[in-house]
């Protein structure tokens, strides 16, 4: 993953996992291109990735296609890591903060793309609380 502050690194966005109200996870992956031109090769994968602040707003409602993900660029992230001493595994933490969709060429953004495209719901943190009829005599219908 590339980037810190301005225009950084591509990445892809293939499905919404958990919406927390403020921030969500998503799975995200990024490549590059190989030298010899016979492909990409993935270099980071993780379903746990943290869209929060601007980066939220953006994707909670985005329309991810069903299969192909959408491209981002990544314009503001952070990367922690952690260390546990009694299990000896070290837990990488990723926050995208902003981004932005990539034009690539044809005018249309991807999240623009519908005939294909399904909304991505996430699993709610909580159920709704069923409506009573004391609040259904507060309509004016």
């Amino acid at each position: 993953m590339k980037s810190a502050e301005g225009k950084g690194g591509y990445a892809t966005v293939w499905s919404i996992t958990e919406d927390h109200g403020t921030w969500l996870t998503a799975s995200v992956s990024t490549s590059y291109k190989k030298k010899d031109g016979s492909g990409y090769e993935t270099d980071f994968q993780d379903g746990y990735v943290q869209f929060m602040f601007d980066a939220y707003e953006k994707i909670k409602n985005m329309k991810l296609p069903e299969k192909g993900g959408v491209r981002i660029q990544i314009t503001r992230l952070d990367v922690t890591s952690k260390y546990n001493k009694e299990t000896n595994k070290k837990f990488m933490n990723v926050k995208i903060f902003d981004f932005d969709i990539p034009d690539f060429g044809n005018g249309e953004k991807p999240s623009e793309t519908a005939s294909a495209a399904k909304k991505t719901v996430a699993k709610p943190k909580k159920e709704a609380e069923p409506q009573t009829d004391e609040q259904d005599e507060d309509l004016p219908f």
